[in-house]
């Protein structure tokens, strides 16, 4: 709807809406933005650990794959709840290997399994993929 104002032609308000399409790809757009920001300022910086052992990321990342596609489904009464047990790598992770190659370890291996065994594409596997970035980078 247009009208008429004493300065000329109002905007058409109208064309400015977004799709909800387009808000999750927009929502997408803004949280790997935060999580790259987070990951180039915050941890590329941060100390590694001092331990003996440090396997490489591909090892983190092969780990981070079996961890998300071997979940732990519990079941009570009505209610079923599933775990995934990644939360056990990112810890051990935490203490064995740089916090840089910990997060690069986590997206590329999540990503291999939501993509190859859980058989996500587009919008959604790019959410999930910009969620999981963000959170290893705020552990």
């Amino acid at each position: 709807m247009t009208t008429m104002t004493s300065g000329g032609l109002a905007a058409d308000t109208s064309r400015f809406r977004l799709s909800t399409s387009q808000r999750i790809v927009l929502l997408t757009a803004t949280v790997a933005a935060v999580a790259v920001a987070l990951f180039v300022i915050v941890v590329s910086s941060l100390p590694t650990a001092p331990t003996a052992v440090s396997p490489p990321w591909v090892l983190w990342a092969a780990a981070f794959a079996l961890s998300e596609a071997l979940v732990v489904h519990v079941q009570w009464q009505r209610e079923a709840h599933t775990f995934s047990v990644g939360d056990l790598v990112l810890a051990a992770g935490l203490f064995l290997t740089t916090p840089s190659d910990l997060v690069v370890a986590q997206v590329v291996g999540t990503a291999a399994t939501l993509v190859l065994y859980r058989r996500q594409r587009g919008r959604r596997v790019a959410f999930n993929l910009a969620q999981y970035a963000l959170g290893s980078c705020l552990a």
